[in-house]
């Protein structure tokens, strides 16, 4: 009863404050569609805000969903958009020859990841949507209830059908997507790009109160958000400022942490402290004459298996070889640092269990190796302390990886898909390989200036040049008061369309999306204007 109340006091409020974005403009012929069928309110309303502005230039606006959402899409109809439509879910013979090619996989699990239907990757879809609902690290489909798995399916040919269907019926289609990576957002992605419709992703920047949005084509279709173009790389590579650039990257990493901003929509830095390298070997007693490796784990169960190629199969089997192949290198210090967005997952799921990463380390050791220390997601040491601390650093693809070498230190890296390849991380094409560094790790010499200097650059353009600072749209992702039950809501003014569009986020935005010459390449929106490091 208590939430219904408060879901129509929101909604009450979402009429009030977007009475003025009911203007319509007459449509031009280009429609934008918006799939919330991973979603939440926050991106129902940011959605919202963007579609007002879409409508402004002439788009016909349509919203997938599941099925029926009254809750949500009563805030769309706050703002006089109404057209809806939901996953076909009528059998069809064409549809049951489908599912059961699917369902025959279904015994074993690769067999089952490589799934293709019409050219697209349903079972990597549909297995990432599994291993983050049950939050579990592997993938393994034998222990699958069948009855489940098959609703999974299910909805996965249902979205290629309803998707086919809506650009059969609407010409000159754009699609926008938040959450684009999980079944069945990522079927539709995916056919999207096989159908060569301008597809654009838009999330919150790891640079406080900015956006980042990406353009995705099938030849980058795997590859994370934030993710560097190679036109823009070479770009700022070139650039006049370059210098400036560099200087830019350190001064920001160091106000983003030292004011607890950085990746701040995950809240990573709450409690955190910065320690010199003396007192993170006194507080972890690590034996001082020896090298520093930190091996910075990955949510087990998030984007498993939609960006790049891994050399290991998951995150857990990676975490697993690593972790014995660094028992047998005893010339090191090694420091697993368990993900600090665990500690932010288990607050906003009302929740205290125990990370992945330490049932395994509790499976793997009766007791801890004595080279191998543990800093975890709850501990106060800022990730900032270990820049000027450590001397190697080993993820799949974590942004971790192009921030370490930043400052230098040598990053291992056991997949793709972010920002291998670079000239600036040290590459594995094999498991024997990436356990051969491993074992020889203390050899590596720090990065050279000019392996530094493309880190900062690229690390430059993918994390503060693709951020786009906020204006017209602007999100707390981190709300902590009894009046609001929401963690995380967005403000704006209240003004019309006419006045939004104008708005340095939106207007930047619209212009780049809009903007044919781009539809079909991978064109970042870069801001490269001064910024103030104290944002």
């Amino acid at each position: 009863m208590l939430n219904n109340i408060i879901k129509i006091i929101d909604i009450f409020k979402w009429y009030l404050k977007t009475y003025k974005l009911k203007v319509l403009k007459k449509n031009n012929g280009k429609t934008l569609i918006i799939p919330e069928l991973n979603t939440s309110l926050l991106t129902v309303k940011i959605n919202i805000i963007f579609a007002k502005c879409f409508q402004y230039l002439g788009y016909q606006i349509i919203i997938i969903f599941k099925r029926k959402s009254k809750f949500y899409e009563q805030y769309y109809k706050c703002v006089g958009i109404n057209l809806f439509f939901y996953l076909e879910t009528k059998q069809t013979s064409e549809k049951l020859i489908l599912i059961n090619k699917i369902m025959k996989k279904s015994s074993n699990s690769k067999d089952f990841l490589q799934s293709k239907i019409m050219g697209i990757s349903v079972g990597k879809w549909i297995a990432s949507r599994i291993v983050r609902e049950l939050k579990v690290g592997v993938f393994e489909i034998i222990n699958l209830n069948k009855k489940q798995l098959l609703l999974y399916v299910s909805e996965s040919i249902n979205a290629l059908f309803t998707i086919r269907s809506i650009l059969d019926l609407n010409k000159n289609c754009s699609i926008m997507f938040n959450e684009r990576g999980y079944s069945p957002s990522g079927e539709i992605f995916e056919y999207c790009l096989q159908k060569k419709i301008n597809t654009v992703q838009w999330l919150g920047s790891p640079l406080d109160n900015h956006h980042s949005f990406k353009r995705y084509i099938k030849n980058n279709k795997d590859y994370h958000p934030l993710t560097l173009s190679k036109k823009s790389f070479k770009y700022l590579l070139n650039h006049p400022k370059v210098k400036t650039f560099e200087q830019n990257m350190m001064s920001h990493l160091k106000s983003q942490y030292e004011n607890k901003k950085w990746f701040n929509r995950q809240n990573l830095l709450k409690n955190k402290k910065i320690y010199t390298k003396i007192e993170i070997i006194n507080k972890l007693n690590l034996n001082p004459k020896k090298k520093i490796a930190v091996i910075f784990s990955h949510i087990m169960y998030d984007a498993t298996f939609f960006y790049g190629e891994s050399i290991f199969s998951n995150y857990e089997i990676w975490l697993k070889e690593t972790l014995k192949t660094a028992a047998k290198n005893k010339t090191v210090n090694w420091i697993l640092k368990i993900h600090p967005a665990n500690q932010w997952r288990n607050e906003i799921e009302s929740e205290n269990k125990s990370t992945l990463e330490k049932e395994l380390v509790n499976k793997l050791f009766k007791k801890l190796p004595e080279n191998i220390y543990i800093i975890e997601a709850t501990s106060d040491i800022s990730t900032y302390s270990l820049f000027n601390s450590i001397d190697y650093g080993l993820t799949v693809r974590g942004t971790i990886g192009c921030e370490l070498a930043c400052f230098g230190i040598p990053v291992f890296t056991a997949g793709t898909g972010r920002y291998s390849e670079q000239g600036f991380t040290i590459d594995s094409k094999s498991k024997k390989s990436f356990e051969n560094k491993i074992e020889n790790i203390q050899k590596y010499k720090r990065l050279s200036k000019e392996k530094i200097k493309k880190a900062r650059i690229y690390t430059y353009g993918s994390l503060i040049a693709k951020s786009i600072p906020m204006d017209g749209i602007n999100i707390n992702y981190n709300i902590n008061n009894k009046i609001n039950p929401y963690h995380s809501d967005i403000s704006f003014e209240r003004i019309s369309v006419k006045e939004l569009v104008k708005k340095l986020d939106i207007m930047l935005f619209l212009k780049w999306f809009d903007d044919k010459n781009y539809h079909h390449s991978d064109e970042d929106l870069l801001y490269l204007e001064d910024r103030k490091i104290n944002n």
